[in-house]
């Protein structure tokens, strides 16, 4: 990776601002708005995402929108509210979910989906199926302070997507389902993945919980099984800061006699996958607890990966977070969280691309040159730092500027270390 003739020192910031603006044009699109109960271009987030094309920017404000599904077409999707004041639900149909909240499919290497500060949930009763759902792209995904919540079936799953990244983001796929045709729960994952590559940075990833057993009158229901947090096959994973927890099984009543039922794993990593972990803490599931001396069920396993791999990378996670959105005219605010001494750099790149794992540095890049950087001084003793640099108002016709960002951390020991990405949305004039 090439840095010494990329990274400006501290005193030119603005300079690195502006520079980074004024070589963004391809990234000039139309910007739709979307408000459920306000003046806005559109009331619903898919009317929004069908009227866009490739580079266009969907500003969601407050309110709670249906489902979304992009189909090959590059886009950010950006809250313009408070944290956890923009959602995305499920369809439901007679209290039962029929789809997902959000679908992404069949993007080429060439084009690149951002969802930053949305929510999505699925909250049917007893739904079972998926709060996102992510299949066959080539190009990068990225999640950035946003929580997919199922009421009982599977948060997430991907497959055949080459790049899928979560930052600062919960991932709970609730309870087990119920699946009354067999009469018992079935357990669901936070997160499962098959021929894909997946990171993690500062997210917080449940199986479902198994629930205890419970009678009504003369219906009764055994426990269940806890579900893993991530499941994966043929796949890679970065995780930093994160944290994976296998859901507790369930446990049995005093009557009738039965016993309680095993708990879900925190990683399960089949079919010739990779995971590595820096700073994560993986924990299994606890097996519930049985009536009559039928027995507990059986704690779930931290790790088990067959004939997968779990490496443990040396040193702790580093963070970054880039306000957003902001307006042109004001500033951006940056928090880092990493070492005492740090030596910081913030790289600001013009495209989200495909990560990458970098070997020489044990960690994943997010950006490709060309990107510029800023020196952006040290961690201070408390182990974060903060920084802001102003942005120029947006030249004519440019009605927003979208960038990534990405920040590397050399300690005092002069080993590298890289955050996760921030991608950062710059609002033009009446935005």
């Amino acid at each position: 990776m090439m840095l010494a003739n990329q990274l400006a020192p501290r005193g030119v910031r603005a300079l690195v601002a502006l520079s980074a603006l004024a070589t963004a044009a391809f990234a000039q699109g139309n910007v739709w708005t979307v408000d459920d109960d306000q003046p806005a271009d559109f009331d619903d987030v898919q009317d929004a995402i069908d009227a866009a094309s490739n580079g266009d920017l969907v500003l969601v404000r407050p309110g709670a929108y249906g489902p979304v599904l992009i189909d090959d077409k590059s886009l950010t999707i950006q809250a313009d509210g408070a944290p956890g004041s923009v959602s995305v639900n499920a369809p439901i149909s007679f209290f039962f979910p029929t789809g997902p909240a959000i679908t992404i499919a069949n993007l080429a290497a060439s084009r690149s989906v951002v969802l930053r500060g949305i929510d999505a949930t699925s909250t049917g009763f007893q739904s079972g199926d998926l709060v996102a759902w992510l299949v066959g792209n080539a190009g990068p995904v990225l999640f950035e302070d946003g929580s997919f919540v199922n009421q009982s079936g599977d948060a997430i799953n991907v497959s055949a997507s080459a790049s899928v990244t979560f930052t600062r983001c919960l991932i709970d796929p609730g309870e087990s389902f119920y699946d009354s045709f067999i009469s018992t729960y079935l357990k669901r994952m936070g997160v499962s993945a098959t021929s894909s590559g997946l990171a993690f940075y500062d997210c917080e990833v449940k199986g479902s919980l198994g629930p205890d057993a419970w009678t009504f009158i003369l219906t009764h229901n055994p426990p269940g099984a806890g579900g893993d947090a991530l499941r994966i096959a043929g796949s890679t994973v970065f995780a930093s800061g994160t944290s994976f927890t296998g859901g507790a099984g369930g446990s049995a009543e005093a009557t009738p006699c039965e016993p309680g039922f095993d708990g879900g794993h925190g990683i399960v990593a089949g079919g010739a996958s990779v995971v590595r972990a820096r700073e994560c803490t993986v924990t299994a599931g606890a097996g519930g607890l049985g009536s009559c001396g039928l027995g507990d069920g059986a704690d779930g396993l931290a790790i088990d990966a067959p004939p997968g791999v779990v490496v443990t990378l040396t040193g702790a996670a580093r963070s970054l977070a880039a306000s957003s959105p902001v307006s042109g005219g004001t500033q951006i605010d940056l928090a880092f969280e990493g070492a005492p001494g740090d030596q910081l750099f913030l790289m600001i790149g013009l495209e989200p691309t495909a990560h990458v794992w970098v070997p020489d540095y044990a960690a994943v890049q997010h950006l490709a040159p060309p990107f510029v950087g800023l020196n952006a001084g040290a961690v201070g003793a408390s182990g974060s730092s903060a920084l802001s640099f102003p942005i120029p108002n947006l030249g004519p016709g440019f009605a927003f500027a979208r960038y990534p960002s990405q920040a590397l951390f050399v300690s005092t020991t002069g080993q590298v270390f890289h955050a996760g990405p921030s991608t950062v949305t710059i609002k033009g004039p009446g935005l």
